[in-house]
């Protein structure tokens, strides 16, 4: 079933395309900060679903779901036949969840129809949302109806309260309260493979609440409803998300910030308007990625389970927009130094000078359960940040930027040489050492996803053969915009370093016999012959050094002429 998907800076919605949440839709909710704030959201008519006529979120910002009537039985033994009822969903982010429905009635006489919206909410973590069984949770309230506002709340296992509630404008006719059903149940954990199968009290269903609005339809005259959900963490709902004061002028603010958007950029325009509306969406989707930090907007990853900073993701993104927008690269090297590896711990993977993988603000993180609220398992992270900030000087040569960075960017070299290359033969390798974390900390992160051709796990540490295109290219081009800055010394030493890898690598990774790459060394330097897509990242140069490439570089193949 298609989904509709809507999001504003750490605010997303995950919808049908009726623009419900029904029960037991896993992936489906109204998700804030790694929390899942609404995990029930239904509507129905005379205990009826409407019919869909049409649905879109392509503006990202707001949402328009177009239903019909059921056949609705009259109390005069007639009856209001299918589709001669329009309901209309708007809704949209900000500040929360703003929704309006509108009915009209197209039937010459009244008719009476009974308007029930379900809502339930599980507070869940994303990584329970993907599959991780917990031992222990913290409390879920009863839900608390009061003055046309509906509360849900949970106190958590980390010391925070987290609430939900939802303002109707119109006063419901009815509601009707239900608490939280649970279940013991034995069940393995398939999310962490240490984990041990443990007796877990599962919730079955969450708290929730039936409103419902007994409504008299004029024939042509329409009707509408008005709600608003807003969502807090720690604090009560009322002081940290102020309602919007009308549906349209909310509307009108989030309508703004993209034509703003769209004025930061650069305006690629070509003789083909099909393309021209490609390019658009393209930058439109992108701002929805965008999320708000100290350091200025940065992208996540990606909806709905990596909607989160990932340095390889964020930083590969910004290296690719910097003619469009170099904000974003600014931004994203800004934060990623600022949250850059300060000590050895091998549970979060971090080491002094590496650059994050993941940052998590959700309960399970907070509480230790999991290693992510800063994870550092990436290998290749690190050498894309000092590309990113070596590709962002050559495009703004901003002095000051320069200097803010550059410590960031030569701890980043450091860990390169100290930590990144375990055994010292100037190679990149990993080495997992979290319990919790990702096994293959490689672009192909699948646990697995490393082997031999029989389907035999490769021994770490590994060295992966798209790490050390990146590695070099990192080399080359902080060693050109150290010399351009007057640090000659830090310069020539990092030449003669990727001129060492380049010739290491034609060497022990070339396979002679099927004429390719390998996918990337074990911890014997044994090369693993598994044919990859992954050596083709080593292509990955600007075009004046497309030359100089690791791959390119190789003396049994042809270069291409000057």
């Amino acid at each position: 079933m298609d989904q509709l998907v809507l999001k504003e800076n750490e605010l997303m919605l995950v919808s049908d395309e009726l623009g419900d949440i029904p029960e037991g839709r896993r992936r489906l909710g109204l998700y804030y900060r790694d929390t899942r704030y609404l995990s029930i959201f239904d509507l129905t008519i005379n205990s009826q679903r409407p019919r869909l006529m049409a649905s879109s979120s392509q503006q990202n910002y707001a949402c328009d779901i177009q239903l019909a009537s059921p056949t609705i039985q009259l109390p005069n033994g007639n009856a209001a036949r299918a589709r001669t009822i329009s309901i209309n969903r708007s809704r949209f982010l900000k500040d929360g969840l703003q929704e309006r429905i509108t009915i009209h009635n197209y039937n010459p006489f009244p008719v009476p129809l009974e308007l029930t919206l379900v809502f339930g909410s599980d507070f869940w973590d994303i990584f329970e949302v993907r599959g991780l069984e917990r031992e222990k949770r913290g409390t879920i309230t009863q839900p608390v109806f009061a003055d046309s506002r509906l509360n849900f709340s949970y106190s958590g296992l980390d010391g925070l309260k987290r609430s939900t509630e939802i303002v109707f404008d119109t006063a419901p006719s009815k509601w009707e309260i239900e608490g939280a059903t649970r279940l013991l149940v034995q069940r393995p954990s398939t999310f962490l493979p240490e984990a041990r199968d443990v007796a877990r009290m599962t919730l079955v269903r969450p708290p929730s609440a039936t409103v419902t609005w007994n409504l008299e339809l004029e024939p042509m005259k329409p009707l509408s409803l008005t709600f608003h959900i807003s969502v807090a963490e720690g604090e009560p709902v009322t002081k940290v998300t102020p309602k919007v004061t009308t549906f349209e002028h909310g509307l009108a603010g989030l309508r703004q910030s993209y034509q703003d958007w769209l004025g930061q950029c650069t305006k690629i325009e070509t003789d083909n308007q099909c393309f021209n509306r490609i390019l658009e969406r393209s930058v439109l989707d992108l701002r929805l990625l965008m999320e708000q930090t100290p350091q200025g907007q940065v992208p996540a990853a990606g909806i709905p389970w990596f909607c989160c900073l990932f340095g390889p993701d964020s930083l590969i993104t910004s290296l690719q927009t910097l003619m469009l927008n170099p904000n974003i690269a600014i931004h994203t090297l800004r934060h990623l130094a600022k949250h850059q590896g300060t000590k050895v711990d091998p549970r979060r993977d971090e080491e002094p000078g590496k650059i994050v993988h993941e940052m998590r603000k959700g309960e399970l993180a907070r509480t230790g359960e999991i290693p992510h609220s800063a994870y550092y398992g990436s290998v290749d992270a690190t050498p894309l940040f000092l590309i990113l900030f070596a590709e962002t000087m050559k495009w703004l040569d901003d002095d000051d930027l320069f200097r803010e960075i550059l410590p960031a960017a030569k701890l980043a070299l450091e860990w390169m040489n100290r930590y990144g290359d375990i055994d010292g033969d100037g190679y990149l390798e990993y080495l997992s050492r979290s319990t919790g974390g990702i096994g293959e900390p490689g672009w192909q992160d699948s646990r697995g996803a490393i082997s031999h051709h029989d389907g035999t796990p490769v021994a770490p540490p590994i060295a992966l053969v798209e790490v050390q295109g990146y590695a070099y290219r990192a080399m080359k081009e902080m060693a050109e915009l150290l010399e351009r800055k007057g640090e000659n010394e830090l310069a020539h030493s990092l030449t003669q370093r990727a001129l060492a890898l380049k010739e290491s690598f034609n060497r022990d990774f070339w396979l002679e016999d099927q004429r390719y790459f390998a996918h990337a060394l074990d911890s014997q330097k044994k090369a693993v012959e598994s044919a990859s897509s992954s050596v083709g990242h080593c292509l990955f140069h600007p075009p004046h050094q497309r030359r100089d490439g690791l791959r390119l570089g190789h003396p049994h193949l042809k270069q291409p002429s000057p």
